[in-house]
């Protein structure tokens, strides 16, 4: 069987180098998909099972699903440091800060989509992207809903994602994304499942995002909340808030093929813990191809074959928890092989 190959290196840029992450011995694994499938078209699901939000919002109330239950007991987010006690060193520099309005204008509004709402529950955690003619759009719960991205019109009705996968997923528990890959002409679509640690995530099979899509299951190691996923050249690569952090990176090739044998591999990596909600977020891939310069440092280099995971940190970060002297941007160069 060839290996698989996850790695990890980190770049830390110099605003300071006070702070170092403790790189364990990591734990890695590869993931097999163990559910996969090819859905009917879209349009054909959400004609004959729309779905109906006045019904997802009477079952949220049903079940008195409230945003932040502990609003009134919860104490304020306190720093450790303060522009009082310490000095300007932990405040903002009044000479980098923008005082003025930009003076070139905005470009103007091409259209304006009213996205869909629910009113029994919060967050709804929207995520979207647009492609050449569509804009794709996913809220909790998980319903999926597709615009004309030149008028803003609807097209078709809204439907949950769960109903892509036959047979239908028991629930549709949230944290939605939605990629447009650009590269393969394709969409993403995923959620996670809280059930037995799921990850669902769906391929369209062309480029048309009511058309049929590729469907695949896979179980992560611990809960994979707050999943975050990016798209690169040699994978899908996905970072969550779990127990002991991890970078997991889907094989993006076999995924667009519509293969049953499409593979995830991922790898931990230790970076600074401040508890909450702390995602490091992977790059992501933009844009029309490499300049000319970028393709003459690619030649010398991997810089520009590894995917990046990005961790902004400044003075009073991660709930005070962590004290540095100088704001820090840790760098965490990913690579895969399949």
């Amino acid at each position: 069987m060839k290996k698989l190959l996850l790695s990890l290196s980190i770049i830390s840029f110099a605003w300071s180098t006070d702070y170092v992450f403790s790189q364990n011995t990591p734990e890695s694994g590869v993931i097999y998909c163990e559910s996969f499938g090819v859905s009917r078209p879209l349009r054909e699901l959400a004609e004959e099972n729309p779905a109906n939000l006045k019904q997802i919002d009477r079952q949220h109330k049903k079940e008195k699903i409230k945003e932040s239950k502990d609003r009134k007991t919860r104490k304020p987010q306190e720093f450790k440091f303060s522009v009082e006690q310490d000095g300007i060193a932990y405040g903002n520099d009044p000479s980098l800060m923008q005082s003025q309005m930009g003076s070139r204008p905005g470009p103007s509004q091409k259209v304006n989509v009213a996205g869909q709402a629910v009113n029994s529950f919060r967050p709804m955690d929207p995520s979207g992207a647009i492609g050449p003619n569509y804009y794709v759009q996913m809220i909790n719960s998980t319903t999926i809903r597709v615009y004309n991205s030149t008028t803003g019109a609807t097209v078709g009705n809204a439907v949950t994602l769960g109903t892509l996968w036959n047979p239908d997923l028991s629930s549709n528990d949230g944290d939605p994304i939605v990629m447009y890959d650009r590269f393969a002409d394709r969409w993403f679509l995923a959620q996670f499942g809280v059930s037995g640690n799921k990850i669902h995530i769906a391929v369209s099979t062309t480029n048309d995002p009511m058309g049929s899509y590729y469907t695949y299951t896979y179980t992560s190691p611990q809960f994979p909340d707050y999943l975050k996923f990016s798209i690169w050249q040699d994978g899908y690569y996905m970072t969550s808030n779990q127990s002991s952090q991890k970078v997991f990176a889907f094989e993006r090739t076999a995924m667009l093929a519509g293969s049953a044998n499409a593979r995830s591999v991922f790898a931990s990596y230790n970076p600074p813990d401040g508890g909450g909600f702390f995602c490091p977020l992977p790059g992501d891939a933009d844009g029309n191809g490499l300049t000319g310069h970028q393709q003459r440092l690619q030649q010398q280099s991997l810089l520009f074959l590894q995917c990046q995971l990005l961790l902004l940190m400044d003075r009073t970060t991660l709930l005070g928890m962590i004290s540095l002297n100088r704001e820090q941007l840790k760098n965490l160069m990913v690579s895969v092989g399949f």
